[in-house]
Formats: C-alpha cells, structure tokens, sequence
C-alpha cells in the first residue's frame, strides 16, 4: 500500500497597496490599487490597464490605458530613468487624452517606483510631450510636469 502524497504548499503571494493616478472628468486623482510584490514599473502599468473596480468606474474614474494597453511596446530602466516605447499609433489619441494618459503614466510610475523621471520613446527615437499646461516638454516628464491635473 503506497503512503498518500503530502499536499504541495504553495508560496504564498503578497500584494502590496500602490497609488495610481486616474482620469476623473478632465484631471486626474490619486486612487490605491493593489499589485503582487515586489512593486516594478511593469505592475504599475499593468495596474493602469487592468480593468478598474465597479467602485472606481461607478464613481466616474477612468483609465486612458484599459482599452490600449498595445500602445506601450517595451519599458526599460536606464539609472533612474523610466523609459517607455510607445507604438506610433499613439498620435491617433486626441490631444487632450494624450496629455491625461503623460500624466497618469509619469504621476503612477514616479510614486511607486525608484525612477526619477521618464522619458517617452516611438521605435527607439524621443518622443516631445506636453505637460499638464500643454507646454512641450524639452527633456525627460517628472512629477512638476503633471501635478496641475491633479483634481481635489
């Protein structure tokens, strides 16, 4: 008679509490998610493209990411900058979304993450994007670029 198996013991997954930044009307507003640990800029991302809670989407928040999650290619760490690839479909967005979906990107990334700023990228080549005043912005977004969106 063989002797049962013991149950296998799964490691358990801890979760962590981040800050995401959503599109609430025409600015942006400060919301926890929760992501598996440790927290990386590819979970905060995915965070934004995640479909939202019935709680979130009841109370008008959105994602500019949920339905184009293919917009961003690849995502890579350079010291402390983030820099994100994004598909050249990006200039099919009308403006004013794209300047929400900058700002929810940098605002999410720069709160949860070691990086210190973040640089935009189409194939590899710099991308110029608009700070939260529509100002183009010569360099690398940080947190200065995008606080005006935030909504109380």
């Amino acid at each position: 008679m063989s002797t049962p198996e013991a149950p296998k013991i799964l490691p358990a997954v801890i979760q962590q509490s981040i800050v995401i930044y959503l599109i609430a009307e025409t600015g942006l507003r400060a919301e926890s998610s929760i992501v598996a640990s440790p927290i990386s800029t590819q979970s905060v991302i995915d965070a934004l493209t995640n479909r939202l809670d019935s709680k979130m989407l009841i109370s008008g928040l959105r994602s500019s990411l949920t339905a184009r999650a293919d917009l961003i290619k690849s995502i890579e760490i350079v010291e402390s900058t983030t820099i994100i690839d994004l598909d050249s479909n990006i200039d099919q967005i009308p403006g004013d979304e794209q300047l929400l979906m900058f700002g929810q990107i940098v605002l999410s990334i720069l709160a949860n993450t070691n990086s210190t700023s973040v640089m935009f990228t189409t194939l590899g080549n710099p991308l110029i994007v608009p700070n939260a005043n529509g100002k183009l912005i010569d360099g690398n977004a940080v947190r200065s670029d995008y606080i005006d969106l935030l909504t109380k």
